[in-house]
């Protein structure tokens, strides 16, 4: 791995020479994108107006023609940024030959997604460790090496070999790409011309860890942890979800009693400061408590009324 300035300064080379290649491109499919997406629903409006067909039928496959365009033309867009920071050529090359690795770099995406998800599932740190070892994988499979699982079993071996150069220059890249987005009231407006930083010193950093470890093998078992990474993502959304779904069975007839009270005139002024203070998150001891003792005496007449069953 080459020292930390000369990384630094090397991508410094790099945004300077092709910052404005990758303005194109990112230009070029964000308009794409919002136009494709913006598309579907002309038609639509227009059938609601004459009053033809099912509006339930006509604006939900609306919405499902504008999902997919949004989602296949943002992909090709960062397909296409991604190359601008990997090779030297022009940004017309760039959208061009991004068109035909959209559908490989959307699913190297997808399962990148999946498995660091499952690790943020699983108590947050395995998804930083994931996030990290994963992260080159994109880079990888847009470069030829590999497509699909081996692009991510390459982007593993690497970052593995070399830890935490790979996690402390991903930070930095980070921060020097965010930093100025803090300056007050023209911050916003100098990250949306500096923020690509983080995407070529992010390519140099994978060009590096290719040198560094060329013959880094994927491990054969990555497969296998992939996989239940997604299943542990899936339970996970689905205990979330069953949580609350029942959560929001057994609070529906204490909710129902507590207005039941408020609009019969059972709630005197000071109880409901006390909830709005709640509410507001600056509620002094004494209000907590008679929030509290309100809602108990609510839930003590509606418990008999609650469901039976999980």
């Amino acid at each position: 791995m080459p020292p930390f300035a000369d990384w630094l300064r090397a991508s410094w080379e790099d945004f300077r020479r092709r910052w404005g290649r990758l303005m194109t491109v990112i230009g070029v499919a964000g308009v794409a994108t919002c136009v494709a997406a913006l598309v579907p629903v002309l038609p639509a409006a227009v059938l609601s107006v004459l009053h033809l067909g099912s509006p339930w039928l006509v604006w939900a496959a609306a919405g499902l023609a504008s999902l997919c365009a949004a989602l296949w033309l943002s992909t090709w867009g960062q397909a296409a940024a991604v190359r601008v920071a990997r090779f030297d050529e022009g940004a017309g090359e760039s959208l061009s030959r991004a068109w035909a690795q959209t559908a490989s770099f959307g699913w190297v995406i997808t399962l990148t997604f999946l498995a660091t998800a499952g690790g943020f599932a699983l108590f947050v740190l395995p998804g930083v460790v994931l996030f990290v070892l994963l992260f080159f994988a994109p880079y990888y499979e847009l470069s030829g090496e590999g497509a699909g699982m081996r692009s991510i079993g390459l982007s593993w071996a690497r970052v593995a070999a070399r830890p935490f150069d790979a996690a402390l220059r991903l930070l930095a890249a980070f921060v020097i790409s965010w930093a100025p987005s803090r300056i007050p009231y023209v911050g916003w407006l100098i990250a949306m011309f500096w923020a690509p930083f983080f995407l070529i010193a992010s390519s140099r950093l994978a060009d590096d860890l290719r040198a560094a470890a060329p013959e880094a093998a994927p491990p054969p078992w990555l497969p296998g942890l992939v996989a239940g990474l997604t299943l542990a993502l899936v339970a996970g959304l689905g205990a979330a979800t069953a949580g609350s779904l029942v959560l929001a069975r057994r609070s529906l007839p204490l909710m129902a009693g507590m207005m039941t009270r408020a609009m019969s005139g059972g709630l005197d002024p000071d109880t409901g400061n006390a909830l709005i203070a709640v509410l507001q998150h600056n509620a002094t001891p004494e209000q907590q408590q008679k929030a509290y003792a309100f809602v108990m005496a609510g839930s003590s007449g509606t418990v008999s009324a609650l469901p039976e069953g999980p």
